[in-house]
Parts: C-alpha cells; sequence; structure tokens
C-alpha cells in the first residue's frame, strides 16, 4: 500500500487505508495531509474564490483550535494563511480526527450549498454529538 500526502477522509471512509496506520498509531513518519489550500486554489474551473477558500479554512482551524481539537496553534488569524497551509494529522488531536471524520464533508457540502463558512453551528452539533457518546 502506498501512502503520501494525497490520501484523505475519503481514502479512510473507501477503506483504502490501514485503521492503525490512519488513526496515527505508529509512527509520526507515516503523518499525512488532511486539508492544504493549494488543493483548491490550483484547481482549474474551482467554483470558489480565493478567498472563499481561505475564509472557510480559517474558520474550521479556528474551531479546532477554539475547540481543543488542535494539537499546535495552526494559524492566529486569516492573514497567516497561505497557499502552502495545510492541516495534518499530527495537527489534531485523536477526537479532533475523529470529529473530522464525522463532520468535515458535510460542512463542506453546506458551504458548497451557499452556506456561510463562518457558521459553524453544523461544526458545533457535531461535536456534542461527538462528546456526548
Amino acid at each position: 500500500m502506498r501512502f503520501d500526502a494525497e490520501m484523505t477522509l475519503k481514502d479512510w471512509d473507501a477503506g483504502r487505508l490501514d485503521p492503525d496506520w490512519f488513526m496515527g498509531r505508529n509512527s509520526v513518519s507515516k503523518d499525512f495531509v488532511i486539508e492544504k489550500i493549494s488543493w483548491h486554489t490550483t484547481v482549474k474551473g474551482n467554483p470558489e474564490s480565493r478567498e472563499q477558500i481561505y475564509e472557510r479554512t480559517w474558520a474550521i482551524a479556528k474551531f479546532l483550535q477554539d475547540h481543543g481539537l488542535a494539537t499546535r496553534c495552526l494559524a492566529s488569524n486569516i492573514s497567516e494563511l497561505d497557499d502552502d497551509f495545510e492541516i495534518k494529522r499530527s495537527d489534531v488531536t485523536d477526537e479532533g480526527f475523529e470529529f473530522l471524520r464525522a463532520t468535515y464533508d458535510r460542512w463542506l457540502r453546506r458551504i458548497d450549498r451557499g452556506g456561510s463558512p463562518s457558521d459553524v453551528s453544523t461544526l458545533d452539533r457535531a461535536l456534542r454529538k461527538l462528546r456526548s457518546k
């Protein structure tokens, strides 16, 4: 099996990754990127503007930080983001990773349907549900 930075949460859901590796039970050398701004800004024909991409990336980074789901300060404000900004598996706690697996794609779909990235009510509800288990 090949491991690289292009593997995503969808690979997990499709069963293409070893669960022990994906959940971080192996060495940090097998860290992977969950989200990277340039994955979206370099796509030709992407209907999202650069500003929209930065806004939604900042919204998720801030949410992770504000709720103790990040292992480090990802960014202090949106102006610190650039195309190289990424969120790796090692940047989130185990709970943060589980949260992203359960919620991130659904939240992105809501934004794609016209929702505002600054409206994190979907994320709040999902986190409450996760923490109530």
